[in-house]
C-alpha cells in the first residue's frame, strides 16, 4: 500500500539524511563517446570525498564523477568486457575496484596527483586480480590492503593488494552465484553474503571455518545486503527477487520484520539505508523509488519520482552519501534506451 504518492520531504539532519523530492543536483547521460552505455553499478566515495561517486557500465569504462559540480574527474577504459560491480575504499578514499564479465577484479588508484599538482589517469589498472571462473557480481573493500569478491562460481575470494599474485583464501560456502557482499564498518574481518541460493551468511576471516552464521527468509535470490551503519551494529538488511525486504538481527535466525509492495511484485536490485537507520530505499523494476520506513507499517512505503515514466524503466543501482544528504541512482530507460545517473 502507498502511503504517501506524493513528494517525499525527509528533514532528519540529525540522523543523517535530507531528501527533497526531485531536488536534483546532477542529471547526465553516462559516456557520451559509447551510444547505449549501460551504467550497471554506482558507488559513493568517503566523507573526505563526499562529492565523489564512481560508475561503471557494459562498455568497460570506469567514471569517477563530481556530481556536485557535475564534471567527470576521471575515466578509465578498464576493459573490453562489461564492468558488472564496484566498490570504492572507505578508510582513505584512495582506491576503487570493479569486476568484470570474465571473472577479473581490478583495483585503479585515484585521488592522486602528480607533480604538478594535477590529477591523472590510465586505463590500465593498477592490479589485477585473477582466481575465479564466474562473473564477478561483487567487490569489497575490507581496508584499504584487502578486498574480498564474490562470482557467479559460487565462490567468495579474499586478497591482499600488497601481495595480489595470488588470494589469500577461496571459500566455496555456498551452492549458488554470490551476488552481493558488504562489510562490518567496526570490524573488517567481518561482512556478510548474499546468494542465488536463498541465503545470507556472515564471515569472519580470522578463523579456519569462516561462515559463522546462515540466515535463511527469502523465497528468491538475494540481490542484496547491507549492514546498518550504527555505533554497535547487530541488524543487517537484505533484499530479494522474491520482492520482499527482510530486516534481521545478527542474534536471531529469523528475520525481524520483512517490508513488501502488496501491489506490485518486482524483484529488488539494490538498498540504501539513511544513516539513521530508519528509512529502507529500494530499487526494483517499478519506475520508483521505494522509501520504507523502519518503524512504520511492513507494506506501507513512500514513492519518490525520480523522473521515469511507469513502466519505462528500473532503477538498478543506488547508494547514498558518506554524510547522508545524497542519493544516487543508475537509472535504465527502455524508450530512449538511455542510462542516467541521477543525483538527489
Amino acid at each position: 500500500m502507498i502511503k504517501n504518492p506524493n513528494p517525499l520531504n525527509v528533514n532528519e539532519p540529525k540522523l543523517g539524511i535530507q531528501i527533497t523530492q526531485r531536488k536534483m543536483l546532477a542529471e547526465v547521460v553516462n559516456n557520451k563517446t559509447v551510444e547505449n552505455a549501460k551504467i550497471t553499478d554506482i558507488c559513493f566515495n568517503n566523507q573526505k570525498y563526499k562529492t565523489q561517486l564512481a560508475s561503471i557500465d557494459i562498455s568497460g569504462v570506469l567514471k569517477i564523477w563530481d556530481v556536485a559540480q557535475n564534471r567527470l574527474i576521471q575515466q578509465f577504459h578498464a576493459s573490453n568486457m562489461w564492468l558488472t560491480t564496484v566498490d570504492v575504499e572507505k578508510q582513505e578514499g584512495k582506491k576503487v575496484a570493479c569486476g568484470t564479465l570474465d571473472g577479473k577484479v581490478l583495483v585503479y588508484e585515484i585521488n592522486q596527483s602528480n607533480k604538478k599538482g594535477k590529477s591523472f589517469s590510465k586505463d590500465k589498472p593498477n592490479i589485477e586480480l585473477f582466481g575465479h571462473s564466474g562473473s564477478i557480481q561483487c567487490v569489497q573493500f575490507l581496508s584499504p590492503q584487502y578486498i574480498i569478491a564474490g562470482s557467479t562460481d559460487s565462490l567468495v575470494s579474499l586478497w591482499d593488494l600488497e601481495n595480489p599474485q595470488r588470494y589469500l583464501a577461496i571459500h566455496q560456502q555456498h551452492t549458488g552465484d554470490v551476488l552481493s557482499l558488504h562489510a562490518y564498518e567496526n570490524d573488517s574481518n567481518i561482512f556478510i553474503s548474499g546468494s542465488s541460493d536463498l541465503t545470507c551468511k556472515i564471515w569472519d576471516i580470522r578463523v579456519k571455518k569462516p561462515v559463522q552464521a546462515e540466515y535463511k527468509g527469502h523465497e528468491s535470490a538475494v540481490n542484496t545486503v547491507k549492514f546498518i551503519q550504527m555505533p554497535q551494529p547487530t541488524t543487517f538488511v537484505t533484499g530479494s527477487d522474491d520482492a520482499s525486504i527482510n530486516l534481521w538481527d545478527l542474534r536471531m535466525k529469523d528475520p525481524i520484520v520483512s517490508f513488501q509492495d502488496s501491489c506490485y511484485y518486482d524483484s529488488i536490485y539494490s538498498i540504501a539505508i539513511s544513516l539513521s537507520g530508519r528509512y529502507i530505499f529500494a530499487a526494483s523494476e517499478n519506475s520508483t523509488l521505494k522509501v520504507f520506513d523502519v518503524l512504520g507499517d511492513t507494506d506501507i512505503y513512500t514513492n519518490l519520482d525520480v523522473g521515469l515514466q511507469q513502466n519505462d524503466g528500473l532503477i538498478k543501482s543506488i547508494d547514498i552519501s558518506a554524510d547522508g544528504y545524497a542519493l544516487g541512482m543508475a537509472l535504465g530507460t527502455k524508450s530512449n534506451h538511455k542510462d542516467l545517473l541521477v543525483i538527489m
